[in-house]
């Protein structure tokens, strides 16, 4: 009769194997998702791993972030951390999650035009711009102001599969998408500015500057107004320039450079960057030579 007996070190293998599943079992060996008790606990957890370029292993944490959250603008700054490692995968699918995200729920224009950017690049390094195309085309046949699809088919047409007749349509519709989210943008930063009164000149100037955009002339007017009459940012200088080039810009934006070169001095005061005094000092010149009688 054959001997089935396991050799000793069979099992000696067998008892390495009964005891490593023992203690999967038992929490004291895991193998599976950690457990955080928060969101932010998570995205602090991801934020140290992405911090070492460990863009894999960052991936766990944020996602668990993700589904910790309720907070939209808190997702979308997870989402951000999660297009690199996103990068990495062989389809393309969670980067699509994450950049559809960030146009439904980010709140700058000049952002989603880079992201849009990125990805018409990611999809074309992929040999994936036809499926993004057909994905997105398709989208905008259920909905024809569709933000992903708009910001991305734009850059598609424009950079990677040039289609001037399309993109000129798209650019139009994108226009009125814009112009939309910027009147939104405006109302929540003047809220800001009630709710929180000792960041209310910032959101003011803010707010100003999103009128502006949105084609909104008087009440971008009537924000900078109430940003100057709130008084300058004060928390530090570098924080003091930003808000003094910002309200020049505006007054220069809305005509009225008399108005704008006193914020362009002070701009210039605040700050010992070279490339921030050369800028303003650019924009100082035309206000200067605008206010000329």
């Amino acid at each position: 009769m054959t001997d089935y007996t396991p050799s000793l070190r069979v099992r000696r293998l067998m008892l390495g194997w009964a005891v490593m599943t023992a203690m999967c079992v038992t929490g004291r060996f895991s193998i599976a998702q950690t457990e955080y008790s928060s969101a932010r606990e998570a995205y602090s957890a991801g934020a140290k791993l992405y911090n070492m370029r460990k863009y894999a292993e960052c991936r766990e944490p944020f996602e668990a972030a993700l589904r910790l959250s309720d907070d939209n603008q808190f997702k979308v700054r997870v989402y951000r951390s999660l297009m690199q490692s996103y990068r990495q995968l062989p389809e393309i699918d969670k980067m699509l999650e994450a950049t559809d995200f960030i146009f439904e729920h980010g709140e700058s224009s000049v952002e989603k035009s880079l992201i849009a950017r990125r990805l018409a690049s990611f999809a074309h390094e992929r040999g994936k711009t036809q499926e993004v195309v057909e994905i997105y085309e398709d989208k905008l046949r259920d909905d024809p102001q569709h933000r992903p699809a708009l910001y991305t088919l734009t850059q598609i047409y424009d950079r990677v599969e040039p289609n001037p007749e399309r993109r000129n349509e798209l650019l139009e519709a994108l226009a009125v998408v814009e112009r939309e989210d910027e009147r939104q943008l405006a109302g929540r930063f003047e809220a800001l500015a009630a709710e929180e009164p000792n960041f209310a000149t910032r959101h003011w100037k803010d707010a100003a500057a999103a009128w502006l955009r949105a084609e909104e002339t008087e009440k971008a007017r009537a924000a900078v107004r109430r940003a100057e009459a709130t008084g300058p940012e004060t928390t530090n200088d570098l924080l003091a320039h930003q808000w003094h080039r910002g309200m020049g810009d505006i007054f220069l934006q809305l005509g009225e450079p008399e108005s704008a070169i006193p914020h362009y001095e002070k701009a210039i005061a605040k700050t010992d960057i070279a490339g921030y005094i050369e800028a303003c000092e650019e924009q100082l010149a035309k206000a200067r030579a605008a206010a000329k009688p």
